[in-house]
């Protein structure tokens, strides 16, 4: 009978015989309190600690139970499987941070641009290793943190300072506003931080739009400034004065077209523009016979200043009796004009550009587009004759001052050539700077403040933006500004802080409003 029960629990399951019976074989008493405490399956999961659960006072821990990584428990009552350390590097959970690969844990050494951290250390990297905020796959040189995209450029050290793929470029390109027609007038001023200020005209809905650019190099969103009836900013200007305050002078056509006036704003330096105030709108037209009111056109080649009291100062064309004026707003709001020239040579006063001495003295120059064709210059204190600046055919002509000295570049429009000219000692004192031909329309003259005169300008040849500069004595410079076929008009130039020089022009291609800084 013994033989047979043996026989019967070898093919039957280990819970029906083994542990049931006592070691005579006979059967145990079914009273537990008879039985031996590692016979009870105390824990009720089937399996006594005779028949190998680990925990007979916990239902989930027994032999055929699944283990649990990481909760400290055996639970398949097995030390074969692991409950921690799953990858056997010799590191648990709370110290590996990936217990799956055994390639990682705190002994490892960091394999930089993997993506991974190997040696489960936050403060070793593995990417931008010179920290200098910039990655590996924009950094192109993750050892130096004086290298990086956006990083000045360093003219004379052949390095790729800014990760442009450019070596010992002058100038950093960017686009303004590629989104509109935009590109055709515009206007760039400076602060004393080195913030550049820009506005421009949509010429598509007719409204002005302002955008600024930080030192870091970070573009704001576009603002609608003036939206007025009509189309605003075909001719218009942009500066800032001593408290970082923005003045802006623009023209507005009507809806109809039939007149253009010419118009103010400010902005404080929280970015909030004023109203719209009135500079001429035809005040000095002249009568017409028939009393049939003339058609008002003011405010062309508008050049912006604010004088040492912060108070604004325009110069622009009268169109409809062919002169250049100077206006200020006087204590009751209202404007006061002078006209630069007595028309004797027939209409003058294109491309009227303005300047202001330590003395707040005006000078203003411009083309004559009278009888004599030449470039003309006047002081606000005299009588307003004209004076002869040079007799060539000058077109685009733009005054800086050279502290008290009144300095101009223009195109020779005759033989194509860029020509650079200050009045010393009474005097001009003209120079050829560009003699290739075609060369030097929309000409840009900036003063740094170490007078060192630069001038940006169209290379018809190369249909591209370059600048002349001059830096003491010597021979004049030729700098490439942005070589991209297709730029290079319409360009509108500031000094800004370390003699660095700050531009807008139009990307003839595409419309848009460009923008470079270099020197």
């Amino acid at each position: 009978m013994i033989r047979q029960i043996a026989l019967i629990c070898t093919l039957t399951a280990a819970t029906a015989c083994s542990n049931d019976f006592n070691g005579d074989g006979t059967e145990p008493s079914g009273n537990p309190d008879d039985m031996s405490p590692v016979q009870v399956d105390q824990d009720g999961d089937g399996l006594s600690e005779a028949q190998g659960d680990c925990d007979d006072s916990d239902a989930a821990v027994h032999p055929q139970a699944e283990e649990v990584p990481y909760d400290g428990v055996d639970n398949d009552c097995s030390s074969k499987t692991l409950d921690d350390d799953l990858d056997q590097d010799g590191y648990g959970i709370d110290d590996d941070c990936d217990d799956e690969d055994k390639n990682i844990n705190p002994g490892e050494d960091e394999s930089v641009y993997n993506g991974i951290d190997d040696d489960c250390n936050d403060y070793t990297r593995d990417d931008d290793l010179d920290e200098d905020g910039y990655n590996a796959d924009e950094d192109c040189d993750d050892d130096d943190d004086a290298i990086y995209p956006g990083s000045e450029e360093l003219t004379d050290n052949g390095i790729d300072d800014d990760c442009d793929d450019l070596i010992d470029e002058r100038f950093t390109t960017e686009f303004v506003d590629e989104s509109c027609d935009c590109g055709a007038s515009s206007s760039i001023t400076v602060d004393r931080h080195g913030t550049a200020h820009v506005v421009y005209a949509d010429a598509t809905e007719g409204t002005i739009l302002y955008k600024y650019r930080t030192q870091a190099g970070v573009w704001s969103t576009a603002v609608v400034v003036a939206e007025p009836d009509g189309w605003a900013g075909e001719h218009l200007d942009l500066t800032v004065d001593s408290f970082d305050q923005l003045h802006m002078a623009f023209t507005i056509l009507s809806s109809d077209e039939s007149s253009r006036g010419l118009y103010y704003m400010f902005a404080d330096n929280h970015g909030s523009w004023s109203e719209i105030y009135a500079v001429d709108t035809g005040v000095n037209l002249p009568s017409s016979e028939d009393d049939t009111p003339a058609t008002v056109d003011v405010g062309w080649y508008v050049d912006l200043k604010v004088d040492s009291y912060n108070a604004p100062i325009f110069a622009y064309m009268d169109n409809n009796r062919g002169v250049p004026v100077v206006a200020q707003f006087n204590q009751n709001g209202d404007t006061d004009t002078l006209d630069q020239d007595y028309v004797i040579t027939g209409s003058t006063g294109h491309y009227v550009n303005l300047g202001l001495d330590s003395n707040n003295r005006v000078h203003t120059v411009f083309h004559n587009q009278g009888l004599y064709l030449d470039v003309r210059y006047t002081q606000w204190e005299r009588l307003i004759f004209s004076e002869v600046v040079d007799t060539r055919e000058g077109l685009y002509t733009s005054l800086a001052m050279k502290g008290d000295v009144p300095c101009v570049s223009f195109y020779d429009n005759a033989d194509q050539d860029l020509i650079y000219s200050c009045r010393e000692e009474g005097a001009w004192e003209t120079r050829q700077v560009l003699k290739d031909g075609n060369m030097g329309a929309y000409s840009q003259l900036v003063m740094t403040d170490e007078d060192v005169p630069n001038i940006l300008y169209y290379d018809g040849n190369s249909d591209s933006l370059r600048m002349m500069v001059k830096p003491g004595i010597g021979m004049w410079e030729q700098v490439d500004v942005d070589t991209s076929p297709g730029t290079g008009q319409h360009i509108s130039a500031s000094a800004g802080p370390e003699g660095r020089v700050y531009t807008t022009y139009y990307d003839q291609g595409t419309g848009s409003l460009k923008f470079s800084m270099g020197r």
